[in-house]
């Protein structure tokens, strides 16, 4: 009987998941407006194809240098960011005829089927979670533009198969295993199908001279990594928010500004057990600096602040990010740290030598308040992580772009504040987590920042080559997903091994006429899985995704 009910389940998976396949392959409508083809078609996502390729020609100088860490991009700010000389994707750039109903126009529609093999694991930024077994997801929508009024409906459609692998055990039936009662991300999303709708990349945008204001969905990327986004990255798609902020860097004489305000909130995911505040107000603040007189240099600084989300949001929690880093930033001032607030904060630079092809970043990530001044000069990396990186591209021909890109984040504990934070064998602090906001840095289940630095540290060494033809990728990945750490055992301590995850990123981006055909395979070997001891696993992760109308 059971074996008849999974084959039945598996039946209804395969025509559910190329239902979902099919959405992106099938389009109606009379064609009209030119747009370009590449992503949805709408403005510049965080983390997409477009804004990679972009980032890329930027070095090279065929396209203007200018602050590349505050994403999303406005709408004309987007626009301005087009490139006009030639280069490999320029057949993708050039106007083409898009779907219109009405005054709507038909974004591009996005469809991946992925496989698991052993464990739950995912190669996207986005709001769905990909279990074991077999995996879908649909992004489409459209939008509309008035005068300086933009909106933008695009929805994510996911569905997990989620079958059963092994999990290690947490306070809660699936939360996590190291810190389950500080941090909202389960194993696992329930015992069974999971599923979501999400609003996506959706918002609306009054694009005004020089200010940029926004009811948004959309994924926030602050700071320059590539891969690892300290503090707000797109991993766990977006939340609801208000944002208000300059629509393009600014010329204030000593250099150009740029700056965001955003105001937004927070949810839990079910699977994490139930607490007082399951919702939480998110404020967040980002500025990013381009001295005069040195080119291609930018420098910058977020704070972000989460509390419970209060029953009136007042002035006082709205300005949060504006506290300073300090408790006490003077003799006999007030404990400026809340007890129901999670901050953090981060400094920034990026470094693009105008048409060197040379990209040099880095990022320094601090949890929660120094004590004061003086506990900040003495302990500048407490509760700290950093990003540094470089990406390196070189042009062969007209119609060849190479580059090779290296990035690493560390965040583990250094040793000297392991007993500061109430370290003891066996324990494990890790950063995005908090013991009075315990859903930590996450929206849904997720996390807001470098998944790789909860971990613990993560490595990137990638080459990839763009033609007309479309783009081909290796990268090497390594992830620390436990930190090795003493443990108290019946013939004294011993040392608890290192949770490490090897994986090899092979991919495949094609164009065929007005779509995008991608293939990905990643296998992967995960050592002492759980901080067990030779408890050695391997997963292989197959996705195969279609973008385009037509």
């Amino acid at each position: 009987m059971q074996e008849r009910a999974s084959a039945h389940r598996g039946r209804r998976w395969t025509g559910l998941i190329g239902t979902a396949f099919a959405l992106g392959c099938w389009s109606t409508g009379v064609r009209a407006q030119q747009v370009p083809r590449l992503d949805l078609g709408g403005v510049i996502e965080p983390g997409s194809e477009t804004e990679r390729y972009l980032r890329i020609l930027q070095t090279i100088g065929d396209i203007p240098s200018r602050s590349w860490s505050i994403q999303p991009f406005a709408d004309r700010e987007s626009r301005q960011l087009l490139p006009t000389q030639g280069h490999p994707w320029r057949a993708r750039f050039v106007d083409s005829a898009a779907t219109m109903i009405g005054p709507f126009r038909v974004l591009r529609s996005d469809a991946r089927i992925q496989l698991n093999t052993g464990f739950s694991t995912r190669d996207l930024e986005s709001p769905a979670w990909y279990g074991r077994g077999l995996n879908a997801q649909w992004q489409g929508g459209f939008v509309a533009t008035f005068g300086r009024l933009r909106v933008q409906l695009a929805p994510v459609v996911w569905i997990a198969q989620n079958t059963t692998f092994s999990m290690a055990t947490s306070t809660s039936l699936f939360g996590d295993p190291r810190n389950g009662g500080n941090i909202d991300l389960p194993q696992r999303f329930g015992a069974g199908t999971a599923g979501s709708v999400d609003l996506g990349n959706s918002a609306i945008q009054l694009d005004l001279p020089g200010v940029y204001v926004a009811l948004s969905n959309e994924q926030q990327r602050w700071g320059p990594g590539r891969t690892y986004a300290l503090v707000l990255s797109p991993n766990a798609g977006g939340f609801p928010h208000f944002a208000l902020g300059t629509s393009r860097p600014l010329n204030v004489g000593i250099g150009k500004v740029h700056i965001r305000y955003i105001a937004g909130r927070l949810d839990q995911s079910s699977f994490m057990a139930p607490t007082t505040h399951s919702t939480r107000l998110e404020t967040g603040a980002v500025l990013s600096i381009s001295p005069v007189g040195l080119p291609g240099l930018e420098i910058g600084a977020t704070k972000v602040s989460e509390q419970w989300m209060p029953p009136v949001i007042d002035f006082a929690s709205l300005v949060r990010p504006f506290t300073g880093i300090l408790n006490h930033p003077g003799a006999g001032d007030a404990n400026l740290n809340l007890q129901s607030e999670n901050g953090l904060a981060s400094a920034f630079f990026r470094w693009t030598i105008p048409k060197s092809g040379l990209d040099l970043f880095g990022e320094f990530f601090r949890e929660d308040f120094n004590l004061d001044f003086r506990g900040l000069l003495e302990k500048p990396d407490d509760l700290g992580g950093y990003m540094l990186g470089m990406q390196y591209a070189t042009v062969p021909s007209k119609d060849r772009i190479q580059v090779v890109r290296l990035e690493v984040a560390n965040g583990q504990l250094s040793q000297q504040e392991k007993g500061q934070h109430g370290f003891s064998p066996g324990s494990d602090i890790a950063l995005y987590t908090h013991s009075a906001v315990v859903q930590g840095h996450t929206q849904r289940g997720e996390l807001l920042g470098a998944p790789d630095l909860y971990g613990g540290a993560g490595l990137r060494v990638a080459y990839e080559n763009f033609t007309p033809e479309g783009r081909r990728s290796v990268t090497f990945q390594r992830s620390l997903q436990g930190q090795a750490i003493p443990v108290v055992t019946a013939t004294g301590v011993a040392t608890r091994p290192a949770d490490v995850l090897y994986s090899l990123r092979f991919e495949q981006l094609r164009f065929y006429g007005g779509r995008d055909y991608t293939v990905t395979v990643i296998p992967s070997y995960n050592l002492n899985r759980y901080t067990i001891a030779n408890n050695d696993q391997f997963n292989l992760y197959i996705a195969a995704g279609v973008r385009g109308w037509r």
